[in-house]
């Protein structure tokens, strides 16, 4: 009984290999990618997807310039899993950046109330936090994750690996 359990889930996790259906996603037309090229000038791309073929790549860069590209120069290629920002690391590097501050500032005075070298680090390492991560939150950068160009008879694929 275990055996056939075992020899079932085994079936299960490699059914969809052996149909070919492990492409999570296809090369569709407005999906942006990142493509590594063995060629002069400029061997990385970055667009969008306008056409793709058994021996063509036609991307539009982010200067709405269209750029084809014969598929066996492609080295690697990469799709857009979206975009992301930076609020933690600018919160991070905020705090950091104040709290040295505070402490290299030292004890200070003013008209009103003297400040320790430790609430100076505090006093700064919150205030540079909260602008830190509001700027960080604006800086946005893509999430790639490497695809794999493969040409079949049924037209063009892409399969995702981690």
């Amino acid at each position: 009984m275990k055996t056939r359990m075992i020899a079932g889930a085994v079936l299960l996790a490699l059914a969809p290999a052996l149909a070919g259906a492990d492409e999570l996603a296809s090369l569709a037309p407005g999906t942006r990618v990142r493509v590594t090229a063995d060629r002069a000038g400029s061997p990385r791309l970055i667009g969008t997807i306008v056409a793709v073929d058994e021996e063509l790549l036609t991307l539009m860069n982010d200067s709405n310039q269209k750029v084809t590209l014969p598929r066996n120069l492609v080295k690697q290629a990469e799709m857009s899993w979206g975009r992301r920002g930076h609020g933690w690391q600018g919160l991070l590097a905020g705090a950091a950046l104040g709290t040295a501050m505070g402490f290299a500032e030292g004890d200070t005075c003013d008209r009103y109330a003297c400040y320790t070298r430790h609430q100076n680090a505090l006093y700064g390492g919150i205030g540079l936090a909260v602008i830190g991560a509001l700027i960080g939150r604006k800086v946005k950068t893509d999430r790639w994750a490497g695809i794999e160009l493969r040409v079949r008879p049924t037209g063009a694929s892409m399969s995702v690996r981690f």
